[in-house]
């Protein structure tokens, strides 16, 4: 086996600047599924919710850039594998 020339580059600050835009995007997704399956007027906005999703979505956008693709592939197939809601 050949090792692959992209796993020795390094990744440019353009790079891990796209992969967490990323991560807090399909965290901000991933955070507000709850808020889309139930009716908006039975969840109640409290400032503990809103900081665990404000969490969900820091710290999917940290992991993405710290991680990169080995992060953020196996969240987009989760993402990809939930059923559209219509």
């Amino acid at each position: 086996m050949t090792p692959d020339d992209n796993a020795t580059k390094p990744r440019t600050l353009a790079d891990i600047a796209y992969s967490g835009l990323l991560g807090l995007a399909l965290g901000l997704v991933l955070a507000l599924l709850p808020a889309l399956v139930i009716s908006l007027s039975i969840l109640e906005w409290r400032s503990s919710y809103t900081a665990l999703l404000a969490g969900v979505v820091v710290l999917c956008g940290l992991l993405g850039a710290v991680g990169g693709r080995r992060v953020l592939n196996p969240l987009m197939q989760f993402l990809e594998s939930i059923p559209p809601i219509v």
